[in-house]
């Protein structure tokens, strides 16, 4: 269950890597590497913790099925929320939350099936997608939107649900991946390696130490399960001692292949001290040693910045190896179309957006226009340096146009995809009107 997890949360904050310049991916390589890889030294009193710890491992990584509810919060420093680039400066929201709750099940390991629902809360947006996956077909349900610059963007994948079978000329369907993830490698790397050597590199993660134990707490319940209860802390020395060992044995399994032997983790290594103030606690089933909670609170920042970016993670587990199965929607949309639609109705908003931009510098163009000529008469066919017509040829092709003058007035207008008008006339009006009074009109205004 750790290995799906970390790898639906890898997808969901890979958007987050470029927001805080890649300063929280060493929050992911902490959670998805084996957060139950523990220091051997910590003094875990009668019990053997160890051993306990390491079954805790084990069973996560073979565990066929489980329930799951977790929220991640980040708090972003304002000095470090706005980010420029060479075409704009945006902001990024200061306080941002998501939560991931369902179940999965891979007894069938042809058919894995997934069932989450992710709601997400950032300054202006919110917005909730529910995901299943059933029969290697994925479904999605968008809903809940709340910005409205994305709500237009959206619309056409609003409230309904959407599907993505498998490749039927490839009969490629979509699979869990088989070892435990590490998020230190790329899939591209980790396509080259073998199943050999992928069992070194898990038992290699298995055996890392990279949190020390700080206290073993009172026995408590999660979830009606009497648990182990204990504080842990980050062990950047051992990370960096895995990170180390990984990077040798990739390059030395590799020394003939270009992409393996450029595999390098030594980013990873430097940003293992952006991260400060790290707490965590975990609940392990005192029965059956399975994880059923787990609660980490870290700031990221440069070594002498005070301006941290905060992230409390909170996950809460049950129902290990339990026989689940996902519904399958009904009615459900191929996504194709729904992108195909979609493409239809922003082709459709951007010529409205033109088609509006273009005609309304005809306003300001009539004016010097009759400045020059002392009358608008002649404004609509002139091809001079103020005349109507250089800026009307630049419309969309196929537009409808008309544009009719007199010595006094003159008015001019477009239809839109709407199969409205968009109409200026020399008094100044620019907008929409059902449909011109007239062919020959001069004034927008009935």
């Amino acid at each position: 269950m750790g290995n799906l997890l970390c790898y639906n949360k890898t997808i969901i904050n890979h958007g987050f890597l470029f927001m805080f310049k890649n300063k929280i991916i060493i929050a992911i390589f902490i959670l998805c590497l084996g957060v139950f890889s523990f220091d051997a030294h910590a003094d875990t009193g009668s019990v053997s913790m160890n051993k306990v710890y390491s079954e805790a491992l084990k069973s996560l990584q073979e565990s066929k099925s489980g329930s799951f509810d977790s929220t991640v919060k980040i708090k972003i420093p304002k000095q470090n929320n706005t980010i420029q680039n060479s075409l704009s400066t945006f902001s990024i929201p200061q306080d941002i939350t998501i939560s991931a709750n369902g179940f999965y099940d891979t007894f069938d390991s042809v058919n894995p099936q997934i069932n989450t629902k992710i709601s997400v809360s950032a300054g202006t947006f919110a917005g909730d997608l529910e995901i299943r996956l059933k029969d290697s077909t994925l479904y999605g349900y968008l809903s809940n939107v709340s910005n409205v610059m994305l709500l237009s963007f959206a619309s056409p994948y609003l409230n309904k649900w959407f599907s993505i079978p498998s490749n039927p000329k490839t009969n490629q369907s979509i699979v869990l991946p088989k070892m435990p993830f590490n998020s230190s490698i790329d899939p591209n790397t980790l396509s080259k390696l073998t199943d050999e050597q992928k069992t070194y590199i898990s038992n290699l993660t298995s055996n890392a130490n990279f949190i020390t134990i700080k206290d073993n707490l009172p026995t408590d319940s999660i979830n009606n399960i009497p648990s182990y209860h204990f504080t842990f802390e980050i062990n950047k020395e051992g990370i960096k001692s895995y990170l180390v060992s990984l990077e040798s044995y990739i390059k030395s399994s590799g020394k003939n292949d270009s992409l393996l032997s450029s595999f390098d983790t030594k980013n990873i290594q430097s940003s293992l001290d952006m991260l400060k103030d790290f707490n965590g606690e975990a609940w392990i089933g005192i029965d059956d040693h399975m994880l059923y909670k787990i609660s980490t609170n870290f700031n990221i920042g440069d070594l002498n910045s005070t301006n941290t970016t905060n992230i409390n993670l909170v996950s809460v587990f049950k129902d290990w190896n339990k026989s689940m199965s996902v519904i399958t929607p009904v009615g459900s949309v191929p996504f194709q179309s729904i992108i195909d639609k979609g493409l239809v109705q922003t082709k459709a908003i951007t010529t409205d957006v033109s088609i509006k931009s273009i005609a309304n510098k005809l306003r300001s163009q009539g004016e010097l226009f009759s400045n020059t000529s002392n009358s608008y008469k002649g404004f609509c066919r002139s091809r001079s340096t103020y005349g109507a017509y250089n800026i009307a040829k630049t419309l969309p092709k196929n537009s409808v146009y008309k544009c009719n003058d007199s010595t006094k007035i003159w008015a001019s207008w477009v239809k839109l995809t709407t199969k409205d008008y968009w109409c200026i006339d020399s008094t100044g009006f620019a907008g929409s009107i059902s449909k011109p009074k007239s062919t020959n009109a001069l004034s927008c205004k009935k």
